[in-house]
């Protein structure tokens, strides 16, 4: 982890331990910190983006409603994903996208706090989900176009 926050001791201690990708953001939107699993996963290093907009790792269609959030925070105080998990779709130095889900919480034990996104990706379980809708699909398929009695038996 590298980054203003990195030299926190509690910190360090959580992303050391962590076993997905965390990146630190600031109340504007830039990149504070981040672990070496964000790095493993984007394809960047954290020289490459500390201090840049978040919205270099994001996919364009994303972005305005990044900073509209980031806007409605600054002004109103309301916080409509902190503290949730959202979905969406990362983006890849090499400009490949894959889907992600970030668990996006708030810390404000600095004066100026900061967000703390988990990066998780979720390839493989949108790949699993996919495969199962068709193969639900198919079988939907088949048992109304048969002609043939069909019995599921389910032994429990």
């Amino acid at each position: 982890m590298s980054g203003p926050i990195a030299s926190a001791e509690p910190y360090r201690a959580i992303v050391q331990t962590a076993q997905d990708a965390i990146i630190l953001g600031d109340q504007d939107g830039r990149i504070l910190s981040w672990n070496g699993d964000v790095q493993n996963m984007l394809g960047y290093t954290a020289e490459e983006v500390v201090g840049k907009p978040l919205p270099l790792l994001m996919l364009h269609r994303y972005r305005q409603t990044h900073q509209q959030g980031l806007e409605r925070v600054r002004y109103t105080g309301e916080m409509r994903v902190v503290g949730k998990t959202v979905e969406l779709h990362g983006l890849k130095k090499g400009g490949d996208d894959f889907p992600v889900e970030i668990p996006l919480s708030r810390s404000v034990e600095t004066e100026e706090g900061f967000y703390c996104g988990i990066i998780r990706d979720i390839t493989a379980r949108k790949l699993a989900e996919q495969s199962l809708k068709e193969n639900v699909d198919r079988l939907r398929k088949i048992f109304a176009t048969s002609n043939d009695a069909i019995f599921v038996f389910d032994p429990l």
